[in-house]
Formats: structure tokens, sequence, C-alpha cells
């Protein structure tokens, strides 16, 4: 279960002020909207460390994973259209993003991308990703501040259209053969 905050994720807060969980009463969000049940939210603080360029890809993957993206920037489609811009600019110039959250947006992207293609980019493909972590490591000095934050709600992993539409077709043909013996 994500849990979303009233203010933007972005934006600075004073970490000692505590704010009620809308969705679980008992609970209290922290600076970065990860949820507490003593109202502290010094909850797993500790920096992440940023993969290096090269890295095996599951690390570079569950590093991508820390930043959900889809919730700090309001959904797939625009995490999708700053993904596609910064591949574009990279393509035509080598130019990236500036700023670490867009940078982690990018990177999430990237991973769910090939995540979906269902297979790890060679090394040729991770040319843009290596790009990336490289740029997040010149701005960070290797570690981004934690938490992780929470998984997203990826749904149910069963694809049922394809049960459903064959059920739905299997249907008609039985109306079809019932109105014909009729």
């Amino acid at each position: 279960m994500a849990i979303f905050a009233a203010w933007p994720l972005d934006a600075p807060r004073d970490p000692t002020t505590r704010v009620s969980d809308p969705q679980e009463p008992g609970r209290y969000l922290g600076p970065h909207g990860e949820g507490t049940t003593d109202g502290s939210s010094a909850m797993h603080d500790e920096p992440i460390p940023i993969p290096p360029a090269h890295s095996a890809w599951p690390t570079v993957s569950e590093f991508a994973l820390t930043y959900n993206a889809y919730a700090r920037h309001r959904g797939y489609a625009r995490v999708s259209s700053m993904g596609q811009r910064a591949l574009a600019a990279f393509n035509e110039d080598g130019t990236l993003p500036r700023r670490v959250n867009e940078l982690r947006a990018v990177l999430f992207f990237e991973q769910r991308c090939w995540n979906h293609a269902g297979r790890v980019p060679d090394p040729g493909e991770r040319v843009f990703v290596d790009a990336i972590l490289t740029s997040l490591h010149e701005q960070t000095g290797g570690t981004v501040p934690g938490p992780p934050d929470p998984a997203y709600d990826r749904g149910p992993q069963v694809h049922r259209h394809r049960p459903l539409k064959r059920w739905w077709i299997h249907n008609q043909l039985k109306r079809k053969a019932r109105r014909i013996s009729d």
C-alpha cells in the first residue's frame, strides 16, 4: 500500500512535525511520506548508496526502485514524458536532467521499461543508465537521503484480459449456437 502525503514530496518541511496518516489511524507521516507508528520521522534515515556505473543490473534495479517516481511525480504519464524527453536529449547531445529527483525519476522509468521488456539491458543499451548513475554520483557524492520510498502498488500481476476475452468469445459462440438451434 502506498502512502501519499498531503504536501508535495519534494517540498522541504520540518522533520519534527507529526502529520497523521489519513489512511491508517495511529500512524504518522515522516518528511518523505514514510509511515511510523511512534510519531518519529527517523525511520530508516540512513543514506541509500548509489551503485557505480557498470554495476550488475539487479543492483541498479534495486536502487532505482527506492524512488517511487509514479507517486512523487503524479503518475505514469508525467514520468513517461520525463523519461522520453531525457532519453531524446541524451541521444541528441548527451545532456541529462540537472536535478537529482529528475535523474532518479528517469532511472526509475528506465528500470520499469526494461522490466516490462522482460530482459536485462546489454552493455551497449546501458549507456544511458550508466550516464544517469555517473551524474547522480557527481551531484550527491555517492548516496541519496533515505528512507527508500514505499513500493508502488503494481496491482494484480495476472493479465486478466486474455482469459476474459476468450470467455466472452466462448459465450458469444454458445449464444449463436442456441439461436441457430431454436
